[in-house]
């Protein structure tokens, strides 16, 4: 047993779903890439008390504390001592990045190497008890980089926490940034309200998922292999768009915030080749290269609402999550 143990993870971007049908031999999947910020830092060390101990806000110390309750039935984690989790750095829930998964990964992997253990890849999978629709942030924990899921065959439900949709990974460029842009106190669908649109939204058209998968293979992905920027950006903005709209049925537009659909329009407006949603939202994702730099910015500065919205400016982590004694 280690003395203490930290894992500090990136975030995870998801660009839309490829399939929501069914009857389709695979659904749900899609694009996306993981982040080197914002992202959780998680401490562990012995509890000094007789029962497991968690230091973090509300929502997240309530879903550490379940997490730890689910494990201590399982092999390695049955019968160990007390612990005790600290989160140093948070990820904010419900916005688009993956933090859940994110969490569920840091807390299984950190745990059992806290422990002097490493379990394989597939066993963090399993016990994290995500991956239901997409197994993106379960994979990009240990690999970052950009990933293509391909959706899991059916029945759906014997197909969470595997790994094996994972159709492509590859290092994103380090010459490009991200920009994340979110309006304040603002949150994207979870929950209960996000197997609610799931089960009342109509599938995504056969002729749509073919759309989305040309993209992927003729425009986005030979955009990242050519480090052609434009073709790349181009692509994932449509990829986007298309998602955006279908589900605009129970998220209101193509983008969830009322907010982020206006500065989607006005950077488009300014010549900006990608504004693209992440997730549920409320999240946009804006890359650059340091040729539209300041193009970003001058038309940033030109939009009034900014100052009611957060951006952070990072980059793809092409590596795994960190651990750190």
């Amino acid at each position: 047993m280690n003395a203490e143990m930290i894992v500090e993870t990136g975030c995870r971007l998801h660009f839309g779903l490829l399939s929501t049908d069914p009857a389709h031999d695979r659904s749900f999947g899609g694009l996306g890439v993981m982040l080197e910020s914002p992202g959780w830092s998680i401490h562990f060390a012995a509890a000094a008390q007789d029962s497991d101990s968690v230091v973090a806000d509300g929502e997240t110390q309530a879903r550490i504390q379940r997490l730890l309750a689910l494990l201590r039935v399982n092999e390695p984690f049955a019968g160990q001592p007390p612990l005790a989790v600290t989160v140093r750095r948070p990820l904010a829930h419900h916005a688009g990045l993956g933090s859940g998964t994110q969490l569920a990964m840091a807390v299984v992997d950190g745990w059992a190497r806290f422990l002097g253990l490493t379990l394989a890849n597939d066993e963090v999978f399993r016990l994290s008890r995500r991956g239901a629709r997409s197994s993106i942030g379960q994979f990009g924990y240990f690999s970052g980089g950009f990933l293509v899921d391909a959706g899991h065959n059916r029945p759906t439900d014997q197909a969470v926490h595997k790994r094996d949709s994972i159709v492509v990974r590859m290092d994103f460029p380090e010459q490009w940034n991200w920009w994340l842009i979110s309006p304040q106190n603002s949150t994207g669908l979870s929950g209960e309200a996000e197997l609610k649109a799931f089960r009342e939204m109509s599938p995504i058209p056969q002729a749509m998922t073919d759309r989305l998968a040309a993209l992927t293979l003729l425009s986005i992905l030979p955009g990242l292999k050519s480090r052609n920027f434009g073709e790349f950006a181009t692509g994932l903005h449509e990829y986007g768009r298309l998602v955006g709209e279908h589900f605009a049925a129970v998220q209101g537009s193509v983008f969830s915030s009322p907010l982020m659909g206006d500065l989607a329009k006005h950077l488009m407006g300014a010549g900006l080749p990608c504004v693209v949603q992440s997730s549920w939202g409320p999240t946009v994702a804006v890359p650059v290269t340091t040729e539209i730099e300041e193009e970003f910015e001058a038309a940033w500065k030109k939009w009034p609402p900014h100052e009611r919205c957060d951006r952070l400016r990072t980059k793809a982590m092409n590596r795994r999550a960190v651990i750190r004694r």
